[in-house]
């Protein structure tokens, strides 16, 4: 697989209006994809691009792992999205950009059936 390869396979791939984008990335490659989305932390700003995460792509990939590799981006922004505008009490209690270090504080503690 070649970065050309990449290009070409995510050339005919789409999802709603969001984009996908690849590079190099250590022996092999990676997938991102890019969208709109509203910036719940600051206020001033009510929408702006958003990138996902980098998915590694090896050279040795095949077409339909490049393929499913896309949609796992997709599958873990909207996941991200979801946990950013989901709220109990007004509070994103699930949002995932909690530093590690209070998630262990809070795994201590645990919720238990009567």
């Amino acid at each position: 697989m070649t970065l050309a390869g990449i290009e070409a396979i995510i050339a005919d791939i789409s999802y709603a209006d969001w984009t996908f984008r690849s590079g190099k990335l250590g022996n092999g490659f990676f997938v991102q994809v890019e969208f709109w989305a509203e910036d719940c932390e600051h206020q001033h700003i009510r929408h702006r691009i958003w990138s996902g995460r980098k998915w590694y792509i090896s050279a040795n990939s095949t077409v339909d792992e490049v393929g499913q590799t896309c949609l796992k981006t997709v599958l873990t922004a909207l996941e991200h999205e979801a946990r950013e505008q989901f709220t109990y009490k007004g509070m994103a209690t699930f949002q995932p950009h909690t530093p590690i270090e209070k998630l262990v504080e809070v795994a201590r503690e645990r919720a238990l059936r009567s």
